[in-house]
């Protein structure tokens, strides 16, 4: 994403889970009280130098944000967010250009995060900042863009894909819908992992679909979805995450061993050093959510598992009770969505997504993590 004048690159956390949209920053020593921090990035850091774009407390978008009433004595809006695995960013909000395709550009509402954390980190992060793409909030993205309309994404094995905005660029013909759950019934606020219930920002199945393993159902238990491309890994409740685990571990080839590798909590060490998932795809089987009116979302191993550093095989579905901020709930995150377009269509109010190689002619964007 470029902004700014002239017009700088940056790599955003494309998020479908969060609404703020916000790029690491450098604010003058004044606006941080010397709690400045930020992650090595590959971009230099966005410097804050005309004060004038800062967005003032009784600003509306920041009475949204940080839900008090405002200060007219306060020129600046500050708001301080936290999301899961202990992540933060706490900056100011700000207004400057933002350049979408080749020339168009708008004026957005943004944050300037000066106060930024990333825990196990190593080395240069590959984003910037993040996206944010959720719905229900007037500071998102899509709000400022425009009313209601379309956002679609597809995120390549390995690197790659495109992000849509706006309209659907897939033929409707093999797309699998679902009804999209209410935006306003029981949570509120920017940082989305704080939800008992499936709330502002979420873009949720509005019914409850039914755990299936080699098409069995392993689990009777109904499960609220919610799909978040800004997590990397895919999280499932307390009950449906052991049903899971206990139905891979059944089938699994004896050339594999369970094996304590620091990259997950659970992995498994074969007779050589893995590089691709396709490696081991044969030895595991295909995990399915299954919805009311035969909407299915298929998810073969390379869609729940990774390859560590070690060259171990690990599972890519994590429990969520581990994670105070996701309650007991179920997140399809981007190991999940890899290789299917995935769109969100607000107007229609329906999920839908579809098998895709996820090419495009256009530069690719590097879509980095938070989780």
């Amino acid at each position: 994403m470029k902004i700014g004048e002239p017009a700088l690159e940056y790599n955003l956390d494309v998020d479908t889970g969060s609404t703020l949209t916000w790029v690491q920053c450098s604010v003058p020593k004044t606006l941080c009280n010397r709690q400045c921090h930020t992650w090595p990035q590959q971009h230099k850091l966005y410097h804050l130098v005309n004060l004038n774009t800062l967005v003032p407390s009784m600003d509306p978008l920041c009475v949204e944000l940080v839900r008090h009433p405002g200060n007219p004595n306060d020129k600046r809006c500050g708001y301080n967010l936290n999301y899961a695995a202990s992540e933060s960013t706490q900056g100011y909000l700000i207004r400057d250009e933002f350049t979408f395709g080749s020339n168009a550009r708008q004026t957005i509402t943004f944050g300037c995060g000066y106060n930024n954390h990333q825990p196990g980190l190593r080395g240069t992060s590959p984003v910037d900042g993040v996206l944010g793409l959720g719905r229900g909030s007037s500071v998102g993205l899509i709000s400022q863009l425009m009313k209601d309309n379309v956002i679609s994404h597809c995120i390549r094995v390995g690197a790659g894909g495109f992000l849509s905005i706006g309209e659907n660029m897939h033929s409707s013909v093999d797309i699998t819908w679902v009804d999209m759950g209410s935006e306003n019934n029981g949570t509120t606020g920017p940082s989305l992992y704080t939800f008992k219930k499936v709330g502002n920002g979420h873009y949720a199945a509005a019914l409850p679909a039914q755990l299936h393993f080699q098409g069995n159902l392993i689990s009777t238990k109904a499960m609220t979805v919610v799909f978040d491309s800004g997590a990397t890994y895919t999280y499932f409740d307390k009950g449906s995450y052991k049903m899971t685990v206990n139905a891979v571990k059944a089938t699994l080839h004896g050339s594999l061993v369970e094996f304590g590798d620091p990259a997950m909590h659970l992995c498994w060490k074969g007779p050589h050093i893995y590089r691709s998932v396709y490696e081991v795809k044969p030895l595991f089987k295909t995990l399915s959510l299954e919805f009311p009116g035969q909407a299915t979302l298929e998810i073969p191993p390379e869609n729940y598992l990774m390859i560590s550093r070690l060259g171990n095989v690990c599972f890519a579905i994590l429990p969520a009770a581990e994670y105070h901020s996701l309650g007991d709930n179920n997140l399809i995150g981007a190991v999940t969505m890899q290789d299917r377009i995935v769109i969100y269509d607000t107007e229609a109010r329906k999920i839908g997504w579809a098998h895709d190689l996820c090419r495009t002619s256009e530069p690719e964007s590097v879509i980095g993590s938070r989780l």
